[in-house]
């Protein structure tokens, strides 16, 4: 007995020690200060106060503490820090009970809680009632649960990436806006502030955007178009007036061709008599409508009781009170607009004696020809086309021959009702020079109209009375017509008289949440409408501002009181909601075109809106050069559209160029997931709405996201989210150092799986291990050190799963994908003489040759996103289609990304250093290397090294960066230049250089340009800490860092875009690496994307790259590896890409250590060269290609992708296989894995299990970490 009672002690104490378990006596306090970082003191007065934890066990009852306060002893702080739980995995409530007990929660009950109010979309009220049955201690009232719920959800950190499509990137061409009726309680002490100027409409007359100007004479061809009403009087004397007007020379040409235009398809004929008939055209139009009418029936019998509503959408259009068409409804059956023209009898009936009346082509073709030229304005149905070829196909008509303006139509392809007119009427109009000519002249003036409306809005919005009453129309044009950045609006922000008041960028001031877009742009109000909106009364306020003339496509609103209008929605084509603006009043189309002004440096191509008639003539009157310089069109959705009957210029169908293949219904699609959130939102107020609303729109988007880059999207059932998350979207826990998934982030800039455990990596620097002498590895060091120095980070955390567990989120299924040729040579070492020649220069700007540029857009055309293109390099990192993805437009770089291209700048410098080395060897004889004398000696650390010592906004934490330098092989007495890439916010990109040269720091930042994070001091701090703790203190006070001068390098390259702050940094410091100076500009950064490309696909920046034209055009994504295809064979058709230079082995040949020649690897393993390869594992299933020598003869140690023909090509549970028949020992290598240690982070605990949940930190938003999927 007592042997057992001191071993379950042991195992207690056990526990304890490795944090499994805790000590209640121990008071539970924080150990920094979550404000400044500062660590509290041994001195330090501590509070101490009861407190009670309710856990998530079912029976377990709720557990008594005590917790401690202390208040901050740094001076610009001084802040009480409050025991929060960041570091027990434990959220404080902030309140006390009956008992005066702080309120503690296990994150894993808050997981049940959010499982039910976001995953679920249920309510508080269900969700109370749940938790108080399954859980014995939890007794919280529905009420202190809904606060619960959403103090949790107000720490969640909305990373950008969750609200940006990976298809369309910062940029899309195609957005989807809907209003949605999901609104909440509206108390009248709420009110929006935003900043924005006044841009009014201005004053441009209608009639004056029109081909015929006058209103009734419209209105009169409209009827003609779209019914069989009869005309009254005064629209036959309009039409009778207009056809006499088609002789008169006062009358403008273009008026008198569209009347002759019109009369030639409706003849004005005469009025029909009483009777009904006026001469044998109309009798014979009597005599065929009779014949064509259904038979009536005369038997007897029940009559059949009619179905409401119809089979298809046009049965089902109906009537409302004020005459709208409405899609449904219990109003009268609308008049199908199809066949309701046909009937028409008497003046202006259809010309059917020479256009047959069934003939549909013809007259589809005419109705939409006529009414978008004739009946509507013209502005806007060539926008974005190209005007001067439309002009050219006008005069071509008017002027040449018959067949001449065949061979320019192109320019008409976008405009589906002119092309399918011209298309029809071919021979028509190349046999009647009259019409030829009519048609010419119609086009040119619509294709002249453009220019002259822009003439008018700049007359009007220059004029001395718009500008006397303080309108900012003409202004705002110039000033933001272009693409301007977030640092271009933070600057104007920063001279407003208002701009210390609020925070502007906050969701509960503004009530709007775009995560992943900045404002470019002030918004834009009308102050004009505003107060025609007060005189609004009764159900009239709540519709819709008219928009000038003939505007019928109006809309109404909710008339209940006590409520919001609910959502402006902006989402894109591919079911991605990129953020949300609540509405407190009807919605306008005002409020529409300021979203996209302001979040959209680079306007989209289509605006896709359920009125976007209305929203295209109001942005005419406002901001018209803007969306001409943009090319913006605006077009109805397709749900939308048949109850629209407005110009065909707005309708889909007929710009197949701009919607063919876009998904116009995403955003009712988006609408129809969250409408079940409706019940619960209801009842909130505006604050506590804005925080559920920002989550559940991350939440559909993360599950989105997923299925977009799942290999199997339709399958998105219990599909945990949390790894996706880990690995796609979040560039570190939130939690810091304390949380054990702090192991996941790997050195090498990627992710493991952290639903899955891997004892070994799956690969690591070939490269490296191939030159381990240059390093000065010691043999008996594992690989995760050898990793690290790609990069400069942590090698000390384990990489459990290594770089080919990127794909274990969604591991590739055989055959496998690659985007490169597997078995190509990608660094000349693959057999025979290698040619010479290396290149120690910064990326080329020239642009890329045509067999490069289409190497480059095989690499992703056709491939899916999780597609594997680089298996594993040099970083250690597997690059997928995904990420280079993020290598075009103007996409946010990835860590996985940004890390390849930093240890691809540190393996340039170790190859120049050997190559130094080995010509100062052979002595005055020896030839030097051409540009690597030259090059400075360089170390760049990697993406997560600054996160990692200042894990918070101004805390600093040498101790959890202390070996990086060490470990990566960082030489503070042989260095020049050191690299700091450093994330401000997740959002944004800088470069600190520590230049140890010249004893001075630079900062570099493309955007901003000032350091206002401080990122500078806490480096600085930082090199000063570590010249002691290596060099000792006496050579820190000779480098004297706290005297260096810091210089902000804005003479550097500025962007203009706002995704390219990525590039930007690793362009700097591939420029600096060199030796070369930073001159670059954004108009390089499209080629520099490209070469990007090139260079992590050769996973080389020193070689040659030369990619050839293939023999057979074919796409990288009809290429799938099988494992008893050959390499050769599966390259049939495909460009090569060669590099130009001299393998690492004959440069750094002698400088092995613990390897001789014919052995590959750095003596990790016994196994020789013909091995190569080996520790990969079966759980991360990532494909390794294995050299199949044929002779007995030493082998070069080469990459998994870089080898020489022929290779063998196995999955990853069958390395292991594989490796055997070359003669490894298996045995001895799963020993030598075990010797390393790699399987201790097995003992993974159930609070690791939880670190995804919630934390929060002294009320500073933290992870969003509650995506579990639980």
């Amino acid at each position: 007995m007592n042997e057992n009672s001191k071993r379950l002690a042991e195992l207690i104490n056990f526990l304890e020690r490795s944090g499994n378990i805790r000590d209640m006596t121990n008071v539970l306090v924080e150990r920094n200060c979550g404000s400044c970082g500062s660590e509290r003191g041994a001195t330090t007065k501590v509070t101490h106060e009861p407190a009670i934890i309710y856990t998530h066990h079912p029976s377990a009852p709720a557990l008594e503490a005590v917790v401690g306060s202390w208040r901050c002893e740094k001076q610009s702080c001084k802040r009480m820090v409050e025991f929060d739980g960041r570091a027990e995995s434990l959220f404080s409530f902030r309140r006390r009970n009956i008992k005066k007990q702080w309120m503690l929660f296990t994150r894993a009950l808050l997981d049940k809680l959010f499982s039910f109010i976001i995953s679920a979309r249920t309510t508080y009220t269900a969700a109370t009632r749940h938790l108080s049955g399954d859980v014995q201690c939890f007794r919280l009232r529905r009420q202190d649960v809904a606060k619960l719920g959403t103090a949790m959800l107000r720490t969640f950190y909305i990373p950008p990436e969750s609200a940006r499509c990976p298809l369309c990137g910062p940029n899309p061409e195609f957005i989807i806006i809907d209003g949605q009726a999901l609104g909440c309680t509206d108390p009248d002490d709420v009110d929006p502030k935003r900043l924005d100027l006044d841009c009014p409409v201005l004053d441009i007359p209608a009639h004056k955007l029109c081909i015929v100007e006058n209103a009734q004479l419209r209105a009169a061809i409209t009827k003609v178009l779209r019914s069989s009403a009869a005309l009254t009087d005064n629209q036959v004397q309009i039409l009778r007036t207009w056809h006499d007007d088609m002789t008169v020379e006062q009358v403008p040409a273009a008026e008198r061709a569209a009347a002759v235009l019109f009369f030639h398809f409706f003849p004005l004929r005469s009025r029909p008599s009483v009777a009904g008939t006026t001469g044998p055209e109309q009798s014979q139009a009597d005599t065929n409508r009779v014949a064509e009418a259904p038979p009536t029936s005369t038997t007897g019998g029940r009559r059949k009781r009619k179905v409401p509503g119809g089979r298809t959408l046009e049965e089902a259009v109906r009537q409302d009170d004020k005459g709208n068409l409405v899609l449904g409804g219990k109003g009268p059956v609308a008049k199908r607009v199809i066949d309701a023209w046909r009937e028409r009898t008497g003046v202006c009936a259809p010309r059917f004696e020479r256009y047959p009346r069934d003939d549909d082509g013809a007259w589809l073709a005419v109705l939409p020809f006529l009414q978008a030229l004739l009946a509507e304005s013209v502005t806007g149905m060539f926008q974005a086309h190209d005007e001067r070829a439309v002009r050219l196909v006008a005069n071509t008509m008017r002027l040449k021959g018959a067949a001449d303006w065949r061979d320019v139509t192109n320019a008409l392809d976008g405009v589906g009702f002119v092309a399918s007119f011209v298309g029809q009427f071919a021979d028509v109009i190349d046999r009647d020079v009259l019409l030829r000519q009519l048609v010419g002249l119609v086009l040119l003036h619509a294709a002249d109209m453009e220019v002259a409306v822009d003439k008018a809005f700049d007359g009007a919005a220059s004029s001395k009375e718009v500008l006397a009453k303080g309108w900012q129309n003409a202004a705002y044009c110039e000033k933001w017509g272009g693409t301007p950045t977030p640092a271009d609006y933070r600057r104007w922000r920063a001279l407003q008289s208002v701009a210390d008041e609020e925070d502007w960028d906050s969701p509960f001031v503004s009530y709007e949440h775009f995560a992943g877009l900045d404002r470019v742009r002030p918004g834009i109000k009308d102050s004009e409408a505003s107060k025609r909106r007060v005189a609004y009364r009764g159900k009239d306020r709540h519709n819709a501002d008219m928009e000038g003339e003939g505007d019928a496509c109006n809309k109404a609103f909710s008339i209940k009181c006590g409520l919001t209008q609910g959502v402006f929605n902006v989402v894109c084509p591919h079911v991605i909601t990129l953020g949300f603006r609540c509405l407190f009043r009807a919605e306008s189309v005002g409020e529409a075109l300021s979203i996209v002004l302001e979040r959209f440096p680079q306007l989209p191509k289509v605006v896709f809106y359920d009125v976007a008639c209305k929203l295209d003539k109001n942005a005419l009157r406002r901001v018209r050069p803007i969306l001409r310089k943009h090319g913006v069109r605006c077009i109805l959705d397709r749900p939308h559209s048949i109850t629209h009957s407005c110009s065909p210029v707005y309708m889909p169908d007929e710009s197949l160029g701009a919607t063919a293949g876009v998904a116009t219904q995403a955003a009712e699609v988006s609408h129809s997931i969250a409408v079940g959130n409706r019940t619960s939102l209801a009842y909130m107020a505006p604050a506590t709405y804005m925080v559920h609303k920002i989550v559940q729109v991350a939440m559909m988007n993360i599950r989105k996201l997923q299925r977009l880059h799942s290999e199997k999207a339709g399958e998105n059932d219990h599909v945990p989210l949390a790894p996706f998350y880990h690995e796609r979207l979040s560039r570190k826990c939130e939690r810091g150092w304390m949380c054990t998934c702090q192991s996941v982030v790997t050195a090498d800039g990627g992710r493991p799986d952290v639903s899955k455990v891997s004892t070994r990596t799956t690969g690591d620097d070939g490269d490296l291990s191939a030159s381990v002498g240059a390093l000065d590895i010691d043999s008996s060091q594992d690989a995760g050190p050898a990793a690290a120095r790609a990069v400069g980070a942590d090698p000390d955390i384990d990489r459990g799963g290594g770089a080919g567990s990127r794909s274990a989120f969604d591991p590739p299924k055989s055959p496998v994908r690659r985007g490169v040729p597997v078995g190509v040579d990608l660094h000349g070492c693959g057999g025979g003489s290698p040619p010479s020649g290396r290149r120690y220069e910064p990326l080329s700007r020239v642009a890329l040759s045509s067999s490069e540029d289409a190497f480059v857009s095989a690499l992703t055309t056709g491939l899916s996103p999780h597609d594997t293109v680089r298996p594993v390099s040099k970083a250690g990192v597997t690059l997928i289609v995904a990420d280079l993805l993020l290598l075009r437009g103007e996409s946010w770089l990835n860590d996985e990304v940004m890390n390849s291209f930093v240890a691809l700048v540190n393996h340039r410098d170790r190859v120049a250093r050997a190559m130094r080395r080995s010509a100062a060897q052979q002595g005055p004889s020896g030839q030097g290397p051409s540009g690597a004398s030259a090059l400075p000696r360089s170390f760049m650390f990697g993406t997560f090294f600054f996160s990692r010592l200042s894990e918070r906004p101004g805390s600093y934490d040498y101790a959890g960066v202390r070996k990086w330098g060490l470990k990566g092989n960082l030489q503070l007495d042989d260095v020049d230049l050191i690299f700091a890439p450093v994330n401000i916010d997740n959002a944004h990109w800088v470069l600190v250089i520590m230049n140890v040269r010249d004893r001075r720091f630079q900062y570099y930042d493309s955007l901003l340009g000032a350091d206002r994070a401080s990122v500078v001091v806490l480096l600085q701090r930082w090199l000063k800490d570590e010249v002691s703790s290596r060099l000792g203190v006496d050579v820190a006070e000779q480098w004297a860092v706290d005297e260096w001068m810091v210089i902000i390098e804005s003479a550097w390259p500025r962007q203009t875009d706002g995704g390219s702050c990525g590039v930007f940094v690793l362009a700097a410091a591939d420029c600096c690496a060199t030796g070369a100076p930073v001159s670059f500009t954004q108009a390089d950064i499209p080629v520099i994307r490209h070469r990007m490309t090139l260079a992590l696909v050769s996973d080389d920046l020193t070689s040659n790259v030369s990619v050839k034209e293939p023999a057979a055009a074919a796409s990288l994504a009809d290429v799938e590896l099988n494992e008893d295809e050959s390499a050769a064979e599966s390259m049939v058709g495909l460009p090569e890409i060669e590099l130009m230079n001299e393998s690492d082995d004959d440069l750094l040949g002698d400088e092995t250590d613990g390897a001789d020649g014919a052995d590959g690897a750095d003596g990790a393993d016994g196994a020789g060269g013909a091995g190569g390869v080996g520790g990969a594992d079966g759980a991360n299933e990532v494909v390794e290609a294995v050299v199949a020598t044929e002779t007995a003869e030493p082998v070069e140690f080469v990459e998994a992708t870089a080898v020489a023909q022929p290779v063998e090509i196995v999955e990853a549970d069958d390395v292991g296989e594989a490796v055997n028949a070359d003669g490894v020992d298996e045995d001895a290598e799963a020993h030598a894995t075990d010797e390393k240690g790699d399987t201790e982070w097995l003992e993974e605990t159930d609070e690791a299990d939880e670190a995804d949940g919630v934390v929060e930190d002294d009320g500073t938003l933290v992870a969003f970490g509650a995506v579990s999927g639980r």
